[in-house]
């Protein structure tokens, strides 16, 4: 116990967290449970503790919560300028295809945002080897499954460019 997290105890005891009703918890706490329900999938279950989260105590309270923010405000900043009609010709599609990107739907930014802020939780009980490690194998999985990712954006924005 040298202050890591416990990777195959987070996974372990992902169900069990799972299970537990929704409480108040200081700020530690609720990003371990959180973190140990994303690290096996319980993304429902973690979601129920953002109703909670309003009630977050301790000193890591004001630390999570700027996380929060600054994952929010960043990522909603980035779906306004992603969906600008001058980014959308960045990256090279055209206005007159009727099968060419037109924008994001505004489910499909808001869910990009909760990924955004279920990284970050994630992020926050990880190690940043574990993080890089997700974060490569998401885009390989994002490029692989719907030919979009950052690195074929920034091709396609480059390829603009030049």
């Amino acid at each position: 116990d040298n202050g890591k997290p416990d990777y195959l105890g987070l996974i372990a005891t992902a169900r069990a967290a799972a299970a537990l009703p929704v409480a108040q918890a200081d700020a530690q706490d609720a990003a371990n449970l959180v973190g140990s329900m994303l690290t096996a999938g319980y993304d429902r279950n973690a979601a129920r503790w953002a109703r909670a989260l309003g009630q977050l105590d301790g000193a890591g309270a004001s630390q999570f919560w700027a996380l929060l923010a600054v994952v929010v405000a960043s990522s909603t900043t980035w779906e306004v300028i992603e969906n600008l009609p001058v980014s959308i010709r960045l990256f090279g599609y055209d206005a007159a295809d009727p099968l060419a990107y037109h924008g994001d739907s505004r489910l499909n930014a808001f869910a990009d945002t909760a990924c955004a802020v279920a990284g970050a939780l994630f992020a926050r009980v990880a190690s940043a080897r574990v993080v890089l490690a997700v974060a490569v194998g998401t885009e390989i999985a994002l490029s692989l499954w719907i030919q979009d990712g950052f690195v074929i954006a920034a091709i396609r924005a480059l390829q603009q460019a030049l």
